[in-house]
């Protein structure tokens, strides 16, 4: 898949979430939105189910500028159905011999090695072996423990509600795994479990997104490897909506004014991560971001840092005694090649073992790969996969924000015939936020606003909008030309989809420029979609079995100076009554309470059309017939989240 960021869908738990890519980024954007209230169901609710995330490209570009990248030279590095089994860890020993190097494709090269930093898809890959986080989501879409012991769950014991009336809150405890060990040597502990979260919650961290964490009012250190992370009470919730928290604003809270309801969190099992308080908290908060270590981490995961060659490579070396057991193949190359010919150049001559969905080819490219996959060589994954492309419509563009002009492009452009022609008929065009099954309680097509192809109803909403042909054929009002510029990646794919909606808008009078930007250049900082700049954006964001998108929905989220331009609502979507359901639903653990709101939602939304969903992507991976467990998942967690059982036969 061709992605650049990963939206919450980016998160780091996206990893296992990627975080979805987060979310991402999957092009997904990330940052962070505003917490939200949360009704609580008298019997204890069940276990979140998996997300099938996290920031697509999507997700979420993140509030924070991209890091420079390190110079040549090579640097030592200074709740859901029943949870899934707990990964088992194997003895420790030393990497298989005949497996020396495996050689991993990507078409760009992250922005930063740092964990909560940056949604790139690409950093999400590379983290998966550099980093592990307690648990994280497999190929099936199940919640697995790695860097814990267990997945918690309110069956295990492991997540509880604790007091009685305005004190009463949720409790979700964490143990990790004896002898997991930073790649420095030293321990992982729950100390390092508090101090992620305080840093995370630090103001002056330019974290991708906190708005899990801004649901804690407290970790408690339990013991070495045990920490439990205690959710804000009913009257602690309204406490921050007067006061703020942790230096953040009081602005961020004002939902919980009226909080009646102990706060809650639907993902409850991705709350709990790590980062390693002996190195990071030496450094100041705001300087994390530029500091050496977001190149050259010390982190947790099956490999630790060895080399970053700019635009080239970054090599890892296989830590011997991991915690789930030493990773069969010794050192791994992430190799960045832009050109998808170029990579299927490589592929063919048999150059590399696997190419990932991180700027790799595309369905536009399935007949060139089904050709390859004949050879024997290597197998190419089709996975149906949790992100979906888009358009954001920016809402404040003087043409679009007349709901008829939002319209109109929606009927003018033939996603069905993208489908075909470009996706080789793999995909299925999309129509909301929510995918069908993802999760199936929360979909209810009966309450869309669908948009088939129809070019004579898209050009008399534009006659009605007061539009009439200019002399070249283009809509005109009050003497401005309805033109609109396209800003998207450079990737193949959507080269070829936004010159196919080029031509279709032109025939119903609507001029569209193309901007294809290089690599992260339309997730940047101070790029179109955060600086919203952009007339209609092209990207990716992430379904989850969590519907809950309050990060994009929700008017606080609209990234401005004020809020130091974080959040992911690009389009500047404004509906206070948007604003009402999706902080409730937001804050449910009931399924049957929650389902009401999302199908409301749905509707609104897609009346409304800040976004116009294309199609599913389809997940892409490529590996070597002989690369043994390489499982891509649909969701934003990336190949490599079981890169330790990797192995080449």
């Amino acid at each position: 898949m061709n992605d650049t960021s990963n939206p919450r869908i980016g998160r780091r738990r996206l990893i296992g979430a990627g975080a979805a890519v987060g979310a991402g980024a999957l092009l997904a954007a990330c940052a962070a939105p505003a917490p939200t209230a949360t009704p609580v169901p008298a019997k204890p609710a069940e276990a979140p189910k998996p997300a099938a995330a996290k920031p697509a490209e999507a997700p979420k570009p993140a509030a924070t500028k991209p890091a420079e990248a390190p110079k040549p030279a090579p640097t030592k590095p200074a709740e859901a159905p029943k949870p899934a089994e707990a990964a088992k860890p194997a003895a420790a020993a030393k990497p298989a011999a005949g497996a020396a190097r495996a050689i991993i494709v990507m078409g760009q090269q992250p922005d930063t090695l740092m964990p909560r930093i940056g949604s790139m898809m690409a950093r999400t890959e590379v983290l998966g072996a550099l980093h592990v986080d307690p648990i994280l989501s497999d190929d099936k879409g199940a919640w697995v423990a790695h860097g814990a012991e267990s997945v918690p769950s309110f069956q295990n014991g492991a997540v509880k509600w604790v007091g009685d009336g305005d004190d009463k809150h949720l409790e979700v405890t964490f143990k990790l795994r004896k002898g997991l060990k930073w790649h420095d040597g030293q321990a992982v502990t729950a100390k390092d479990m508090k101090f992620a979260w305080e840093l995370i919650m630090n103001p002056k961290f330019k974290v991708d997104d906190r708005s899990t964490e801004v649901k804690v009012n407290d970790v408690k250190v339990v013991d070495d490897l045990t920490a439990t992370y205690v959710f804000h009470s009913a009257k602690q919730a309204r406490d921050t909506a007067v006061k703020g928290f942790k230096g953040l604003p009081v602005e961020d809270f004002a939902d919980w004014k009226e909080q009646k309801e102990p706060i809650a969190e639907p993902l409850y099992v991705l709350v709990g991560s790590f980062l390693p308080e002996h190195i990071l908290g030496k450094i100041p908060a705001e300087e994390i971001e530029k500091h050496e270590f977001t190149r050259k981490p010390v982190l947790a995961g099956p490999y630790k840092f060895k080399e970053w060659v700019p635009d080239q490579s970054i090599t890892l070396e296989a830590v011997p005694d991991y915690v789930l057991g030493a990773p069969k193949i010794a050192t791994v190359v992430f190799r960045v090649i832009k050109d998808t010919n170029a990579q299927l150049a490589a592929l063919q001559a048999g150059e590399i073992d696997a190419v990932t969905q991180v700027q790799g080819p595309d369905l536009d490219k399935a007949p060139d790969l089904d050709k390859i996959a004949a050879a024997g060589k290597y197998k190419v994954h089709y996975v149906a996969g949790t992100p979906w492309e888009h358009i954001d419509i920016n809402m404040d563009n003087e043409h679009l924000k007349e709901k008829n002009v939002r319209k109109a492009i929606a009927y003018g452009i033939n996603r069905e015939q993208i489908v075909e022609r470009l996706l080789h008929g793999k995909s299925v065009v999309a129509h909301s936020w929510v995918q069908p099954g993802l999760p199936p309680w929360a979909w209810n097509e009966a309450s869309l606003v669908k948009y088939a192809y129809d070019p004579t109803k898209a050009k008399a909403l534009l006659s009605e909008a007061g539009y009439a042909a200019g002399p070249d054929g283009i809509l005109q009002k009050g003497g401005k030309k309805l033109s609109l510029k396209l800003s998207t990646t450079d990737a193949s794919l959507r080269k070829n989809v936004g010159q196919v909606i080029q031509q279709q808008l032109k025939a119903v009078g609507v001029d569209i420029q193309l901007e294809f930007l290089p690599g992260r250049g339309l997730f940047e900082n101070k790029g179109p979609l955060r600086m919203r700049t952009f007339d209609l954006g092209l990207y990716t964001w992430l379904s989850q079995m969590n519907p809950d998108r309050i990060d994009y929905m929700h008017s606080k989220n609209i990234p401005t100076e004020k809020n130091n331009y974080a959040g992911n609502n690009y389009p500047g979507y404004n509906n206070p009554k948007v604003d009402e359901l999706s902080t409730k639903g937001a804050s449910m653990l009931d399924e049957k309470d929650r389902a009401p709101i999302y199908h409301e939602l749905q509707k609104i939304w897609t009346d409304d059309l800040p976004v116009l969903p294309l199609f599913q992507r389809v997940v892409v991976a490529i590996g070597r017939t002989n690369l043994q467990n390489f499982k891509p998942t649909p969701t934003s967690t990336p190949e490599t989240w079981n890169i330790h059982e990797w192995a080449l036969a």
